[in-house]
């Protein structure tokens, strides 16, 4: 668009500074539908059910919604693999303890 302005050296010499501004905004998009496509991807990925996400969990799933393969290139063998190879802890209970309080046993029986 305004190379004809600046392909002669002596306009380019005599504006660099110009001619370099031009430049570097020439590389910005003159459309917001990148944008457009991240929001779309967060309210897919923040709804209602997963409301609670972290931060980094949420900047990780976007990552992946939209940088990420397409679900049809994509092979989940090798995260499969790595998630089974890893060793795990026998001895610690997934969600915590399962004991119950004594006040909580106490409660349910007057009722």
């Amino acid at each position: 668009m305004f190379g004809p302005y600046f392909s002669p050296v002596i306009h380019r010499s005599q504006f660099e500074n110009v001619a370099h501004l031009i430049e570097i905004l020439l590389l910005f998009r003159v459309s917001n539908a990148t944008v457009e496509r991240g929001f779309s991807a967060m309210k897919r990925i923040k709804t209602d059910w997963k409301s609670r996400l972290n931060e980094v969990t949420i900047d990780h799933l976007l990552r992946i919604s939209i940088d990420g393969p397409a679900f049809s290139n994509f092979d989940p063998r090798p995260a499969m693999e790595k998630f089974f190879s890893t060793p795990r802890r026998p001895d610690v209970a997934p969600y915590g303890s399962r004991k119950r309080s004594h006040s909580a046993l106490d409660t349910e029986s007057d009722a």
